[in-house]
């Protein structure tokens, strides 16, 4: 980290590979500082694949400047750097407008030093020239110096991988590549690991003593904490929209996407004098007990509902199946001349015992697909209020359907317990009458 880096923080979003979510956890996490106040700066430092520059492009006029062109240059930044403004105190600077076989970057790249360099002059020109709190570099997902550079910059580097085999390997070998360049410098960057795009099949006290065993090895060498950062589960409606919008934390802040890296910055920067978080960010995670129970959520309401309705279904059909049943046994015993009456007390108060068991599934069932439903309506109606340009009839329909399906979800579960409670009301009224 360079000295005149002291008044400002660099932030690198690294992985061992590509389509990991990488550039949507820059681009949001990037908006959470800046809308706590921080002027903040993305810059595109994936010259192969340029995610973010072809996301804000799809948005915004994004300038003459450009990332490699500004690294090329040797000694000061001798031209005017023009930013993107993106949001409100948040910019962006695109990777490069050229093709790369258009450019001769042979000598650049394969230095690290040089890179370092160069690097670090563009950096501490454009914190000084847009009074910058935080800059945050989207590299390339991969083993290239380029991403070796940012993180010996950075004051924090951010990996990023997914529980999967492939993934994996290609996280190890980035790190692997970290090794073998910092074990010949003083400097030791912070990495710290973000597990994203969880699949519902984990929990998160399996992912946490599986990861936690690599964390102690040299694969956790350079994390302060020697445990994953954040664990960031698949939500599907919001990742309809990951090539569409660049804000998703702007569009739903409710959703656990959202909180988790709120979660994050709360807990690289909430002792930080040089980054602000804001009043949302610090009441919501005052308490451990909150922090403990947003990191151990490793399932999506969405998936959760999911679960919920199988479960229901699965106890609603083992309700008539013993309903089914006792009926049977009624009808063996009044031909075998026994009580009717006693056995039929029984069967009913066994009824009655299933039955709340029935009602207490279905409406957990009930209130979760009410909530993602909820969740998804105020998604859409946000990218409408936000993106007007992007409204059509297509769009339009999927407001109304979504709509529908949240009222739906309030008034058919709402019948159907209703019912259910009178059901067990007459039957509890029944059993206690001759009492």
């Amino acid at each position: 980290m360079s000295e005149s880096s002291e008044r400002y923080q660099i932030i690198s979003f690294v992985s061992g590979k590509g389509g990991v979510g990488k550039t949507t956890l820059t681009t949001n996490t990037s908006w959470l500082l800046s809308d706590s106040g921080n002027r903040c700066l993305i810059i595109d430092l994936d010259f192969h694949n340029q995610g973010s520059t072809s996301l804000f492009a799809s948005c915004n006029e994004l300038g003459s400047s450009e990332a490699l062109k500004l690294l090329m240059e040797s000694g000061e930044i001798r031209e005017q750097v023009e930013l993107c403004e993106v949001d409100s105190n948040l910019y962006f600077l695109p990777a490069t407008f050229c093709k790369l076989g258009d450019i001769s970057i042979e000598d650049l790249i394969l230095n690290p030093e040089l890179l370092f360099e160069r690097l670090q002059t563009l950096l501490d020109y454009l914190a000084a020239e847009y009074d910058l709190d935080c800059i945050v570099l989207d590299c390339h997902g991969g083993v290239d110096n380029l991403s070796i550079a940012a993180a010996a910059l950075s004051d924090l580097t951010l990996m990023v991988t997914e529980a999967d085999t492939v993934t994996f390997g290609g996280t190890l070998k980035l790190l692997e590549s970290y090794h073998q360049f910092f074990s010949e410098h003083t400097h030791r960057p912070r990495i710290e690991f973000i597990l994203n795009r969880i699949p519902p099949k984990y929990n998160w006290y399996d992912l946490k003593c599986l990861y936690d065993q690599f964390l102690a090895t040299d694969m956790g060498a350079y994390s302060s904490t020697k445990e994953i950062l954040c664990y960031i589960p698949v939500e599907k409606y919001l990742s309809e929209s990951f090539g569409e919008y660049p804000f998703q934390v702007k569009l739903a802040p409710f959703a656990l996407f959202s909180k988790k890296l709120q979660l994050v910055l709360f807990t690289v920067f909430a002792d930080s004098e040089r980054i602000k978080l804001n009043d949302l960010i610090r009441r919501r995670f005052r308490m451990q007990k909150t922090r403990s129970k947003i990191l151990k959520e490793v399932v999506s309401i969405e998936e959760r509902s999911s679960m919920d309705v199988f479960s229901a279904y699965n106890v609603g059909f083992l309700f008539v199946l013993i309903a089914m049943a006792l009926g049977l046994a009624l009808l063996v015993s009044s031909e075998l001349g026994a009580d009717e009456f006693t056995l039929g007390k029984v069967a009913s108060g066994s009824l009655f015992f299933f039955g709340i068991i029935v009602v207490v599934y279905f409406t957990r069932a009930a209130i979760r697909i009410c909530s993602y439903n909820r969740n998804r309506l105020r998604f859409l109606k946000a990218q409408l209020k936000f993106y007007p340009s992007e409204r059509s009839v297509i769009k339009s329909i999927s407001l109304w359907q979504t709509r529908f399906m949240f009222y739906v979800s309030i008034v058919g579960p709402g019948l159907v317990g209703l019912y259910m409670f009178i059901a067990l009301a007459t039957m509890l009224f029944w059993l206690i009458s001759d009492y």
